[in-house]
């Protein structure tokens, strides 16, 4: 049996501390699947914007930080799963991948190679029923329940929601429906293709909605700041609501300033962190931010004998608990998701 797996809980506990990495590998080698290019490279760059922050604090320790091997899918499964093969012939320690539909398509290839996957989406299908994926973003539920609050808070009842056909999107919506559905009157709820950017259509159906309290925007990047301002550019006055995708550099530059003052859900961070993120990277969105901090600090903490087999890091990081971070305290669960935290935030 190996150190790693006699390692004692509390042992654990110690090691999990924020910006804190212990057992840095210098050998190291992970593998990052990411839009780097297209409409969601936004999301790209704030990854590696935050890996550039973990290597920071690595070297100002005197430690080394992994090595990290960057490929391009543009957040397309057929260009993911191209990634993921690569690497794998690389021998890299685990895969790193950005998205629902992209971490979906790789996870049977990561289960049937016994290579660890990190799947950076909301939608827990990767992990469910697999032994070698993880699910690190907020769950459904958990940014279903922050929207229902704020929701409630508001005193919306009768509401519209547009979404973009994506399964991470459709999970939160099924999740908030399950949870607030039987208070509201959903007035429209409409769906698009990811390649949509003409909504014209459903904005002359909102707009001639009477009593419309509320309308939910739930798009990927590239429609969410075009359909906020086709909306108020038709008149439609009524106030949204959003995801975290919405705050990203892109989207509020494309909705030209319909997207001002409105809430949306997203994993919480540490203000500090935020300050030290937004003071180093000026002009990058931090949407993610803290999240990606922090895996790329845990899969550098791997406690146990060096350096670690990929069944040793898999291990690891589905028996995380209490780690606190940028994005708050949370642990590992059974089913392969995190415990992080979510809650409401307003988009300037």
């Amino acid at each position: 049996m190996s150190k790693f797996i006699t390692l004692s809980s509390a042992f654990l506990l110690v090691v999990f501390q924020f910006a804190a990495p212990l057992a840095l590998a210098e050998s190291a080698r992970i593998g990052v699947i990411a839009p780097l290019t297209g409409d969601a490279a936004g999301w790209g760059e704030t990854f590696k914007s935050a890996y550039k922050l973990h290597q920071d604090d690595a070297a100002a320790r005197g430690l080394s930080s992994i090595q990290v091997l960057w490929e391009d899918d543009q957040a397309t499964p057929t260009n993911t799963i191209a990634a993921f093969r690569k690497l794998a012939a690389q021998d890299v320690l685990l895969v790193v991948t950005l998205s629902a539909a992209p971490s979906n398509a790789v996870a049977p290839l990561a289960e049937q190679l016994k290579i660890p996957l990190v799947a950076v989406s909301v939608d827990p299908q990767a992990s469910r029923g697999r032994k070698w994926v993880v699910n690190f973003w907020l769950t459904p539920e958990a940014g279903a329940h922050a929207l229902a609050g704020e929701v409630r808070r508001k005193g919306y009842h009768r509401v519209a929601r547009v979404s973009t056909m994506h399964e991470g999107i459709l999970a939160v919506n099924h999740a908030f429906d399950k949870e607030i559905g039987a208070e509201l009157e959903m007035l429209l709820d409409q769906e698009f293709a990811p390649d949509v950017r003409d909504f014209r259509t459903v904005v002359a159906r909102i707009k001639a909605l009477r009593g419309l309290d509320a309308l939910g925007i739930f798009m990927m990047p590239g429609q969410s700041g075009l359909c906020a301002k086709q909306l108020r550019a038709a008149g439609v006055t009524a106030p949204f609501f959003t995801n975290a995708a919405a705050s990203t550099k892109g989207e509020t530059t494309a909705a030209q300033g319909a997207l001002a003052g409105v809430s949306y859900y997203d994993s919480t961070v540490d203000p500090s962190f935020l300050l030290r993120f937004q003071q180093k990277f000026p002009g990058v969105s931090s949407f993610g931010a803290a999240i990606a901090y922090d895996l790329f600090n845990m899969i550098s903490m791997t406690p146990g004998s060096q350096p670690l087999t990929r069944d040793e890091m898999n291990l690891y990081l589905h028996n995380i608990k209490d780690y606190s971070g940028a994005s708050g305290t949370f642990s590992a669960t059974s089913d392969g998701t995190f415990t992080l935290p979510a809650t409401i935030k307003t988009l300037p």
